[in-house]
């Protein structure tokens, strides 16, 4: 008898152990469980974020490496989780970095970034440091908590984008516990948008970004953005310090999304900004109107009315090709070997003479918008065969003509 109530001592605490482990189970993968700081509190509705360091791989060979004073120092000197800021010279950037490790070649860092949370308080339990609870309006900016979230049955994407970060949105909120008081935590998180610096010359300045220069290549242009807020009279000509994430976007215009500030260091910058770069930010190809006047089997007139303020340069070159339509066997169709395509290039005309083309052109200033130019190809590449042809003008400084 004693030996069956053991048993069944034993079986009841077994099928107690699966029972546990399959509500654990269930709770794992139905609540999520977050630590983080407190950022902004807006009624009910609280913004939170969390440290969430970068990795970044420099050849030494390529940049510099400064202490906070601005002072060079020996990158063979460094150890391991040293404060350092590394100049790129490349792309002009100093990075505010935490030394990971360093070899012949590369040295490791860790730059400071920032994860973003948003939740509504709907009736969760709330508990203080020492576990008393607390209302919601005993919460503050500055805390560090501790929160557990219901996960439920469907999600839906409500991802929103902060300061150019995205947002985390946490549905439904179950349990807050306060682990840390102290707003320099926010302070210390809220600066890891301002782990870079790049120093440049306003150019342009727009409803939100400003278009600006690097101050040691004229051909870096960037564009920066801010909101509305925090345009502190920017302008021309004025010498700014852009703090921000680390991150330029490459694809042009490049352009930095995430920034923490930007400070005006000169009101006149002694940097002169060349017309090329007016020219990029200022004009605009829908202000440049080309209209053929003339075509013929041995020239062409045209003219072009450009009303931009910085005017685009327009070749006096040109290039008469033909173009070739091949058949291609399907055999030697790599894309889609099973069926045939037709292969097509632009090959130019043969010449009969070797003049420049830029020779056989009359060019009139019709007025202070528009010139007239008028070329002669019969000297270049003779009478040409009647055919439809079509006229390309390209969308950058030059001007193509092909047959």
């Amino acid at each position: 008898m004693k030996k069956g109530k053991k048993l069944v001592i034993i079986i009841g605490i077994i099928l107690i152990l699966i029972i546990l482990a399959m509500i654990g189970f269930y709770l794992s993968i139905k609540m999520k469980i977050y630590t983080f700081t407190i950022a902004k509190i807006d009624g009910n509705n609280i913004t939170a974020m969390t440290e969430n360091p970068t990795s970044k791989v420099f050849q030494i060979n390529e940049i510099k490496v400064k202490d906070e004073n601005g002072n060079d120092i020996n990158i063979y000197s460094l150890q391991k989780d040293d404060e350092i800021y590394v100049y790129d010279e490349e792309n002009g950037i100093n990075y505010f970095c935490t030394v990971q490790e360093i070899t012949n070649n590369d040295i490791t860092v860790q730059m400071p970034d920032v994860s973003y949370y948003s939740f509504t308080i709907k009736n969760p339990v709330i508990k203080n440091i020492n576990g008393k609870n607390i209302n919601a309006s005993d919460l503050k900016v500055g805390d560090t908590i501790r929160v557990i979230d219901w996960i439920p049955e469907i999600t839906y994407d409500l991802a929103y984008f902060t300061e150019g970060h995205s947002v985390e949105h946490l549905s439904d909120v179950k349990r807050i516990k306060v682990v840390k008081q102290d707003i320099k935590d926010v302070q210390a998180i809220e600066n890891r948008d301002k782990i870079a610096t790049k120093e440049a010359v306003v150019v342009k300045v727009n409803d939100d970004s400003i278009d600006v220069m690097g101050t040691d290549n004229e051909d870096d242009l960037l564009t920066v953005k801010y909101s509305e807020e925090k345009n502190h009279g920017f302008k021309q000509g004025q010498e700014v310090l852009i703090y921000f994430n680390g991150v330029i976007e490459l694809v042009q215009p490049k352009t930095i999304d995430t920034v923490g500030k930007i400070e005006i260091i000169k009101e006149e910058s002694g940097i002169q900004i060349p017309e090329s770069v007016l020219r990029n930010f200022y004009s605009s190809f829908d202000n440049v109107e080309v209209t053929v006047e003339n075509l013929n089997n041995t020239g062409i007139t045209f003219t072009i009315k450009d009303t931009n303020k910085f005017k685009y340069n327009y070749a006096d070159t040109y290039v008469i090709k033909k173009k070739n339509v091949n058949a291609m066997p399907a055999e030697e169709n790599e894309s889609y070997s099973s069926i045939g395509a037709v292969a097509i290039n632009w090959e130019e005309l043969g010449k009969v003479t070797e003049v420049e083309s830029e020779t056989t052109g009359i060019f009139q200033n019709v007025d202070e918008n528009t010139v007239r130019k008028t070329y002669d190809w019969s000297n270049l590449y003779g009478e040409l065969e009647e055919r439809r042809i079509s006229i390309f003008v390209t969308r950058r400084k030059y001007s193509y003509f092909k047959n």
